[in-house]
C-alpha cells in the first residue's frame, strides 16, 4: 500500500524521521477506517521511538492522535494513562490535548475544570475546522452528562455552520 512504499523509500533514502512520520500517518488512516486495535499498535510503537529519539514533533503527533482514538473508542482508563505518562510532560499544550482533558474531566464530574479546558481550547482555534471539533467536543461532554438540551443546541450550531459553508 501507500504508506508502507513511502516508509520503504525514506528507509532506502536514511530519512529515519520521515520513515516514522509515514507510520503516524498510517496510523491516522487506520483510525479513519475505524481499524483502532491496529492505529492503537502502530502510535504506541511509534510513541516509544520518538521518545527514545527526543523527536518532540512525533510524540506530540502520536499524543494527540491516541488522545482522539481513545475518545472515539470510549478508552478512558488508556487516556488518563498516557495524560500521566512521561510521553505526555514532553507534550506542548494544543487545543487537541486541551479538548482530551476537558472531556476527562468532564466524565470524572469535574466540570468547572473542564470548562476551563474548553475554554484554552478555543482560545486556541484558529479555523473553521477547530471551531467545528471544538463544538462536537462540547456535544460529546453535553451528551455523556446527559445535558440534552445543550446537546442539540450545539448541534442545531453544528449544522447552522455546515449548511452556511456548503
Amino acid at each position: 500500500d501507500y504508506y508502507n512504499n513511502a516508509q520503504l523509500h525514506f528507509r532506502a533514502a536514511g530519512t529515519k524521521r520521515l520513515e516514522q512520520n509515514t507510520l503516524v500517518k498510517k496510523a491516522q488512516t487506520l483510525i479513519e477506517l475505524k481499524r483502532y486495535g491496529e492505529a492503537e499498535n502502530l502510535l504506541l510503537d511509534e510513541l516509544a521511538w520518538g521518545y527514545e529519539n527526543k523527536d518532540k514533533e512525533i510524540v506530540q503527533s502520536c499524543v494527540e492522535n491516541l488522545l482522539q482514538l481513545y475518545h472515539r473508542t470510549g478508552y478512558h482508563t488508556k487516556a488518563d494513562w498516557l495524560l500521566t505518562s512521561e510521553y505526555f510532560t514532553s507534550c506542548d499544550t494544543t487545543a487537541t490535548i486541551d479538548r482530551a482533558l476537558a472531556y476527562l474531566q468532564a466524565a470524572n464530574n469535574n466540570v468547572k475544570i473542564s470548562n476551563r479546558y474548553m475554554r484554552r481550547a478555543w482560545e486556541q482555534s484558529k479555523s473553521i475546522n477547530d471551531t467545528l471539533t471544538n463544538l462536537m467536543q462540547m456535544f460529546d461532554i453535553c451528551k455523556m452528562r446527559e445535558d440534552y438540551s445543550n446537546a442539540l443546541s450545539i448541534l442545531e450550531n453544528i449544522h447552522y455552520i455546515h449548511d452556511t459553508l456548503m
